[in-house]
Formats: structure tokens, C-alpha cells, sequence
């Protein structure tokens, strides 16, 4: 269930990072609004198909040594099964879970910065769904590559967290770990005393970032997410395998242009299940490893034009089990390309947009018996102003 109702927007924390990302020497605001639409359709028979308005929007004060911003969105969000006789459709139309950071930056002490911060996930959304609703969502892993969909239905989040990084010479490496305390939730608002309480996690992370040249940049990072146990209605249910990501990037400067060929590859240990006996750890790993490859470009047009360009490909591997047995996972490909402009008004506003295509070739599994193909594309228009900004004597 944690899978489904915490499913994480990435590109709404991207674009919040991109536009708070260092507050230098000034204290300002900054409010960023967007709006993604997004649609995606099938081959399969039945068909599938799904679309998407989504609006959200960032806003931040950013002082030299803290900072604080707060995100939330809205969706509009439909699947449509083409096959009323075994599935109803899926509709949402709600707020999304708010999420507030803050983080303060330490003196620097011996060439080392550290970095205290608090994200707190607000429980805004959509509190929980009917039986009906429940049965009608797609659930399938590959639904996170279709619709970009915040979360929602969770409870108060807390996730204290700290980096730390020294620079020496042409290498800077950091780390870092948070620790997230999970609100409890009812998924289903027409089943009593079903409270769900997913299991508390703590990330473990590190990077290494090595200037080869002026302009040439290259990047390794580390990351490991363990996960207590899952409580339903006071008892443990399940306990997810600690995942694993690692990543490298370079980065490559040219005079006008700025290219970035990036590789993560992600792999998480067996899951555990408790049925009141005992506990039941997988036999074989129903997680699926991931790898993804990307290359990024920006390009300056003008002093008040540049242009994004983006393609990447994910392979969601089959898991290890048999394909005959119920929990096999055939996993999933997915191919993408897109980008789109930024422009800048003024020293204080600027406007983004971005297209983007993508299809998804899914393995058959017990969700979906016979292989799908997927294609869909999305557009984000987004804002950005600042305000307030004054040098700091």
C-alpha cells in the first residue's frame, strides 16, 4: 500500500531545487507555479488510458545561512479502463500533500559546512479512499512513468536530516543522513479501525563530486534507504528490503552549451511478510533492479534564452521469480525525450516550458497478463518570480 499512496513526485522537488537553489549573499522569496498536463493510452484489449491536469507551485524564503520552502499542487487525475464489466474508472480531484523544508546552515568549522534541515509532509490531500476507489487504481509498478502524481493520502510526516562536505583541492565529498517518522493513515475511508502505519525509514547518503578541468565536472553518489516494519490496525504486516542506488554524472562545458550523461542503478534486498506466525522473508526477490541512463543539455541562446533537450532510457528488470508464479514481475522499459525553454523577463521573473514524449513497453505479470505498450506525452508551463531581494551588509 505505501507504494501506491507515497508515490513521489521527482520533478516537482527538482524544479523547487532548481529555483531555490542557492541563496548567496541576498535574502529574497521566491514563488514558482506550474501546470503539467499529461496523457497516456495503450494496446492493450481492453484498452488503457489516463490523463492528468496538475498544478502546483513552490515558495520560498531564502536568507544567506536558511532557508524555508513550502510546495503543494492539485490534480485532476482519471484512468479509464475502456472494460466497465471488470473495472470501474478512476477519478481524482483533490489537493495533494503539502510538503514544508527548512534547513540551516553551521559556520563553516575546519573546511567543513553542515548543513541541519526538516521536511514535514502535511497530510492536505486526499485523506483515503473508498473500497471501490482502491480497486480501481493502477497499481502496476509502471504507473509511476505514466502520470507524475504527487503524493497523497499520507499521515504527518517528520524527517529530521544533515549533510556535511569538506572541499580539498579539486574534490568535494559529502554526507549525509535522514530519518523519516511515518504517520499512520486510513487507506480506505469505508473500512473501520484499519489505521496503516508504514514502518519509519533512514537514508544513509554520499557523494563525491571531482573537477577533472574547468570545464569538465564528474559526480558518484551512494545512497541506502532501510525500512522498519509496516503496522494495519496494530499489526505488522510487512517490512521492505533495504534498496540501494548508485549514480555518476559528467558534466561537460562548452562555450554556449552544457551537456550532462548521467547512469543510476538501483537494486533493494527481500521484503519481509508477517501473517500472524511468524515472519516470511521472499524466497527469491520480488523487487525489481533499475537502470536508468540520461543525457541532459542546456543550451544559452541569449542572455535571456536557453534551451533544455533531454532523452533517457529505464529498464525496470523482471524479478527473480519464475514467470508461472503469482508474483512474478515481468518489469518494464521506458524511452524519453523532450525539453523545452527557459526565458528571463526580468532580473526577477523568468518562464519555463517543457514537452516531453515517452513509451513504455510493459512485461506481462499477474496485473497484466499480456505485455502493453504505453505512449503518452506531457507539457509543463511554469513561473518564476522573486522578490524582496536585498545585499546584505
Amino acid at each position: 500500500m505505501r507504494k501506491v499512496l507515497s508515490a513521489v513526485c521527482a520533478f516537482v522537488l527538482a524544479s523547487a531545487a532548481a529555483a531555490f537553489a542557492e541563496a548567496g549573499d541576498e535574502t529574497k522569496w521566491v514563488l514558482q507555479l506550474n501546470e503539467n498536463r499529461g496523457t497516456f493510452t495503450s494496446n492493450s484489449s481492453p484498452a488503457k488510458e489516463g490523463g492528468q491536469n496538475l498544478l502546483y507551485f513552490s515558495l520560498g524564503y531564502m536568507a544567506p545561512n536558511y532557508g524555508v520552502v513550502l510546495m503543494g499542487s492539485h490534480a485532476d487525475t482519471a484512468y479509464l479502463y475502456n472494460n466497465p464489466g471488470a473495472k470501474d474508472d478512476f477519478h481524482l480531484y483533490s489537493l495533494m500533500d503539502s510538503t514544508l523544508s527548512s534547513y540551516y546552515l553551521l559556520p563553516e568549522k575546519a573546511g567543513f559546512l553542515v548543513r541541519l534541515g526538516l521536511d514535514l509532509n502535511l497530510p492536505t490531500g486526499h485523506s483515503s479512499f473508498s473500497t471501490k476507489e482502491l480497486n480501481s487504481i493502477l497499481v502496476d509498478n509502471v504507473s509511476k512513468d505514466l502520470l507524475l502524481v504527487p503524493s497523497f493520502g499520507k499521515g504527518l510526516n517528520i524527517a529530521p536530516n544533515v549533510v556535511a562536505s569538506k572541499t580539498i583541492g579539486p574534490i568535494m565529498a559529502g554526507l549525509g543522513a535522514r530519518y523519516e517518522i511515518t504517520g499512520e493513515y486510513n487507506p480506505a475511508s469505508d473500512v473501520a479501525d484499519k489505521k496503516y502505519d508504514p514502518g519509519d525509514t533512514l537514508t544513509l547518503f554520499g557523494s563525491l563530486q571531482y573537477a577533472i578541468s574547468e570545464k569538465e565536472m564528474a559526480m558518484f553518489d551512494l545512497s541506502s534507504v532501510f525500512s522498519s516494519r509496516d503496522k494495519q490496525g496494530g499489526a505488522e504486516v510487512f517490512k521492505q528490503g533495504t534498496a540501494y542506488t548508485l549514480g555518476a554524472r559528467y558534466i561537460k562545458a562548452y562555450e554556449t552549451t552544457r551537456v550532462t550523461y548521467g547512469i543510476t542503478y538501483g537494486w533493494q534486498d527481500k521484503n519481509q511478510t508477517f501473517d500472524g506466525g511468524g515472519v516470511t522473508t521472499e524466497d527469491r526477490n520480488t523487487n525489481n533492479d533499475r537502470l536508468e541512463l540520461l543525457i541532459n543539455g542546456v543550451r544559452m541562446l541569449s542572455q535571456r534564452m536557453m534551451m533544455n533537450g533531454l532523452i533517457g532510457y529505464k529498464n525496470i528488470y523482471a524479478n527473480r521469480y519464475d514467470s508461472t508464479n503469482t508474483l512474478f514481475d515481468g518489469g518494464y522499459q521506458k524511452l524519453y525525450f523532450g525539453g523545452g525553454p527557459v526565458y528571463v523577463i526580468s532580473d526577477v521573473m523568468s518562464v519555463t516550458g517543457d514537452v516531453k514524449l515517452f513509451q513504455v513497453v510493459n512485461g506481462r505479470d499477474t496485473l497484466e497478463p499480456d505485455s502493453a505498450t504505453y505512449r503518452g506525452w506531457t507539457v509543463d508551463i511554469g513561473f518564476v518570480y522573486t522578490w524582496g531581494a536585498a545585499r546584505q551588509n
